[in-house]
């Protein structure tokens, strides 16, 4: 499914041993704690702010910190220094600042990541519109250790993913498997579903034998009991009838108990024409499989996660078509359609917040896919993205977006709700039009 550098790219994510990150602000509030906790993560640490004699304090916890932990772990570096503090005035002249980088720089050789640094003398609107979000915080306080747990492992999650049968249902389905989930794999081709189920039931029973052979006697009754499975397969059309798609809900429920997550993912193109040539048929077959669809599904779970009185967490798999900022000729009914999932994101979350029930869209760019397998080996693609995509790289689903719904489901997320992730490598920034015969 995904290459060497996936896998690497797919390590604990807590874990972040070795990288070096510069904090400005770091003296107090947001900075001080972004320091401790990258450092406890495994980060060089560079603290930088105008208050020389807190950054000093500061280096000096994690140092030592750093040095005790080494200590009991019995590791050769003990005496290495895992902070540094660099004085910087952000407010001062600019070949001021660039040599506060400068020193910076030369502490470890290198900074791996600068939060909100280049744009914080300008304004906190300036980081806003320049980050676009990327830095997300939340303080939870003596319960951190427990959501600090590797966010790529999810044992135990009942998870159900729509549209499950090929493309990106299917990647997800496998990744959420290897996570430790369990799978409610939902779509309308049952012998497809049949088939991804009995795969990850194998993989599953592969991965139970060989992890109990080293603690169970392979003359232990224990050892030769049937495992059970991690999927099940639920024919769902997500266009059809109400009462038809909360039928298939209900066994859906039933099949471990409850639903800890929903990926909605099910959806069509539809048919690729002008707004004054389509029909109302073809707009009615998109709107209702990819809008009216995903509410139902969506309506259905969760009146049981509350009913029930649990907690949970949707996630809408939509597309850069619907944002302000894509363009696709051809598609307006796809378009208005996950536009419409976009803003149904956020008066969602508005209104679940209460059920302790999060929601959250990703708007997806071009992806390497078993339904785009061909088009991405085309070089007039690869050119295309040479020249314009300001990463210069299209990404694969693993992990650019298993990652991510790995993140949302997990309860380290807790308070991450009402947001569209763009996974698109910046390709929708400069505003271009995505071309329908994609």
């Amino acid at each position: 499914m995904g290459d060497e550098g996936s896998e690497r790219c797919l390590e604990p994510w807590n874990r972040l041993d070795g990288k070096v990150v510069m904090v400005t602000g770091a003296s107090s509030g947001l900075g001080r704690e972004f320091c401790l906790n990258l450092a406890m993560a495994g980060c060089n640490i560079i603290a930088a702010a105008r208050r020389k004699d807190r950054l000093k304090t500061l280096c000096d916890e994690i140092n030592q910190m750093w040095k005790w932990k080494a200590s009991i772990s019995s590791s050769s570096d003990t005496t290495g220094i895992r902070a540094v503090a660099v004085e910087l005035d952000l407010n001062a002249a600019g070949p001021v600042i660039d040599a506060s980088v400068q020193i910076a720089w030369d502490a470890f050789g290198r900074r791996g990541e600068l939060p909100g640094g280049s744009a914080y003398v300008a304004s906190k609107a300036g980081i806003n519109a320049m980050t676009k979000g990327r830095i997300f915080f939340k303080d939870m306080g003596e319960e951190a250790e427990k959501y600090l747990e590797p966010w790529c492992r999810l044992d135990g999650k009942v998870v159900m993913v729509t549209g499950a049968s090929s493309g990106l249902g299917r990647e997800f389905c496998m990744d959420l498997a290897k996570a430790g989930c369990n799978i409610i794999a939902a779509a309308r081709r049952k012998d497809r579903l049949v088939s991804l189920c009995n795969e990850i039931n194998q993989l599953n029973s592969i991965l139970s034998s060989s992890s109990s052979s080293s603690s169970i006697s392979s003359s232990d009754d224990s050892n030769l009991m049937p495992r059970p499975n991690r999927a099940v397969a639920v024919e769902l059309d997500v266009s059809a009838k109400a009462t038809e798609i909360d039928a298939s809900v209900q066994r859906a429920w039933d099949a471990f108990g409850r639903i800890d997550a929903l990926v909605n993912n099910a959806g069509v193109r539809g048919t690729v024409k002008s707004p004054l040539d389509l029909s109302e048929e073809e707009w009615n077959n998109t709107v209702k499989t990819n809008l009216t669809g995903s509410w139902l599904v969506t309506k259905s779970i969760c009146r049981r996660i509350q009913e029930n009185g649990l907690k949970g967490s949707v996630i809408f798999i939509t597309s850069i078509a619907g944002l302000q900022r894509g363009e696709l000729p051809g598609a307006s009914a796809y378009v208005a359609s996950k536009a419409g999932i976009d803003a149904m994101t956020k008066v969602m979350a508005l209104e679940l917040g209460p059920f302790n029930i999060r929601v959250n869209s990703i708007a997806p760019g071009l992806f390497k896919s078993e339904i785009t397998k061909g088009l991405m080996q085309k070089d007039w693609l690869n050119n295309v993205a040479s020249k314009i995509v300001p990463l210069r790289k299209l990404g694969t689903i693993d992990p650019a977006l298993t990652s991510l719904v790995r993140l949302l489901i997990h309860d380290s997320s807790g308070y991450i709700s009402g947001n569209v992730f763009i996974v698109d490598s910046g390709y929708t920034l400069p505003g271009l039009p995505i071309f329908s015969s994609l």
